[in-house]
């Protein structure tokens, strides 16, 4: 590791393939494991189908992603991290544990939650903003929470 004011063009190198926007949500949307294309765009907020597939292109040139193809019926293309995607598992961790230090409003989770065992896909920074705080109440409809946490109308 470079202590100094040195510039390293490796650094910026995987600086530049892991800083791209919906890169670090599609790096850890695959930790988990092999996924289709359509469970990878479900798992992250907000990507539109092109930008995943331009995401997944360049990690596979990358040599970060690579992507199978079962030839049975119907055709099913999965990806999958490789070794070298697999050794950005602890910097993602990390990364995602900075931001719910620094950047996350204090009692509210950043996860949406999935049911029971799962942990739940990341939130967008304006779903966190917005979600629901009890007792706020909801001013587009006109609510509130009344007695007993009931809901009624102003």
């Amino acid at each position: 590791m470079n202590s100094g004011g040195e510039f390293c063009p490796y650094f910026q190198q995987a600086a530049e393939i892991i800083g791209r926007r919906w890169t670090g949500a599609v790096l850890r949307a695959l930790l988990a494991g092999p996924l289709r294309f359509s469970q990878i765009e479900r798992g992250v907020c907000k990507i539109s189908a092109r930008a995943l597939a331009q995401r997944l292109r360049e990690l596979e040139t990358a040599g970060l992603v690579a992507r199978r193809v079962d030839t049975g019926i119907p055709v099913r293309v999965t990806y999958r991290l490789t070794e070298k995607g697999k050794a950005l598992g602890d910097v993602v961790a990390r990364i995602e544990r900075w931001a719910h230090d620094w950047l996350a409003p204090r009692g509210i989770s950043p996860h949406v939650p999935t049911g029971e065992g799962g942990e739940g896909r990341l939130r967008t920074p304006r779903q966190v903003r917005h979600q629901h705080r009890p007792g706020r109440g909801d001013a587009r409809r006109g609510t509130r929470a009344g007695p007993g946490g009931q809901r009624r109308v102003r």
